[in-house]
């Protein structure tokens, strides 16, 4: 049986992975904080110091349901949640009933919301996920880029999730988006 390989190509179960997908996350962290104002620098570094056992990037693409507000819930890829996101589950964590997580911008702000398994088949961030919606705007089309972690402070589950804009939303060939 041939192991799954994350996105960098090594074995998912590689020790080596989280220290590369944690190198990978740092870095992008510090190049969105370069043109910030010295709170958000702080709530980085912070959220940056925080990070203990990490798995990822994964992505998944925003869809019109992702971000119905009477909906309040992000749908994730049920492959993606076992390779990414399952190793890190406690014993005491059961997706069933919810588990308590926070998710995290770019920025470092946090959003405490729940991860959950609906009925046995589909896993979803729920209860606050509407809040991340409002401040950082995804559109439909628009690319999450996902890393799950434990928090090394509070051992709680934890998402940084960065939104990318998609051409179709604003985003021309440079990368840049227009206001």
């Amino acid at each position: 049986m041939e192991r799954s390989r994350s996105q960098s190509g090594m074995p998912s179960g590689d020790p080596t992975v989280g220290e590369e997908a944690k190198e990978v996350l740092q870095a992008s962290l510090c190049l969105s904080i370069l043109t910030q104002k010295p709170p958000v620098v702080q709530r980085v570094n912070a959220l940056i110091d925080s990070i203990g056992p990490l798995r990822g990037p994964f992505e998944k693409q925003v869809k019109a349901s992702d971000l119905r507000e009477q909906q309040n819930r992000l749908l994730l890829q049920k492959a993606d949640v076992r390779e990414f996101v399952l190793p890190l589950l406690r014993e005491d964590d059961d997706p069933k009933q919810g588990v308590a997580v926070m998710v995290f911008d770019k920025e470092g702000e946090a959003f405490p919301v729940r991860f959950k398994l609906w009925c046995s088949k589909v896993y979803v961030l729920m209860s606050g996920w509407k809040e991340f919606v409002r401040k950082n705007r995804p559109k439909e089309s628009d690319v999450l880029q996902m890393w799950a972690f434990r928090d090394i402070r509070t051992e709680g589950l934890c998402f940084l999730i960065a939104v990318r804009r998609s051409k179709a939303a604003g985003q021309s060939a440079d990368g840049s988006t227009s206001s």
